[in-house]
């Protein structure tokens, strides 16, 4: 059974090497920061989303956080955490540093940002709402994931993506730059204007819909058993030099 405990009034809250487990929290008028530090937390849920403006932020710093539940109005910062079987929601900016991240699930509501860095996903699932995420930037390995109904532009994805499933997603005005798509299902995913220099398919299946790639830079792309006939490239640059081998 959850211990419940509404702070009315209160603006922040802050934990610091603790273990807690089992236990609801929600504030009444998040506005301030509020931290979570060398904690342990099993089966928490973190309420913010009656926040009184977006401007409120949780940081999560070198803490364990397992089967919870994060939500909130404002933005959320995790570094050099462990992370499994957690649900995250945000209205703002979510960034993920230097942490382990494993069976979570990230939910992006319209004009959110997402920025994952340097960690190492396993099992990660990232839906969109619908809205165009505004921020978007994925470094580092992640397997066995799944990314659907995103909007992303602007973005920076530079990263490994390996048996990793896209489907009904939007990618525009974006850099992949030496990206590496590895043994994933891309279905119904469509690149506009975005530049793929040094990046790799590899081994990739497209789906009920081709691959699309319209006004794109492809110039020393690679893809590796892929038929071009499971990709449509409308008016891109650098179809000469990128390469595939069947």
């Amino acid at each position: 059974m959850f211990m419940n405990s509404v702070h009315q009034g209160a603006n922040a809250f802050a934990f610091s090497n603790r273990i807690i487990t089992a236990e609801s929290h929600r504030l009444s008028r998040a506005s301030g920061t509020s931290r979570i530090e060398h904690c342990t937390l099993t089966q928490v849920h973190l309420d913010c989303t009656n926040a009184v403006n977006a401007g409120s932020l949780i940081t999560v710093d070198s803490s364990r956080l397992s089967d919870c539940t994060l939500q909130t109005t404002g933005a959320l910062a995790i570094a050099h955490g462990h992370m499994q079987r957690c649900r995250l929601s945000v209205e703002g900016l979510l960034r993920i540093t230097a942490s382990h991240l494993r069976c979570c699930y990230l939910r992006l509501q319209p004009g959110s940002g997402l920025i994952v860095e340097d960690n190492d996903c396993d099992v990660l699932n990232i839906d969109g709402t619908g809205g165009f995420s505004h921020t978007f930037t994925l470094q580092g390995l992640f397997t066995r994931s799944r990314f659907k109904g995103l909007l992303i532009a602007g973005g920076q994805l530079q990263a490994i993506f390996y048996r990793t499933l896209w489907r009904d997603t939007l990618v525009r005005h974006s850099v992949l730059n030496h990206s590496l798509f590895n043994r994933c299902v891309l279905d119904d995913l469509r690149f506009h204007d975005c530049s793929f220099s040094g990046s790799t398919f590899s081994h990739c299946e497209t789906g009920q819909k081709p691959l699309v790639f319209e006004r794109c830079d492809l110039r020393g792309c690679r893809f590796i058993q892929i038929h071009p006939r499971q990709c449509r490239f409308i008016d891109c640059r650098g179809i000469s030099a990128a390469s595939f081998t069947l």
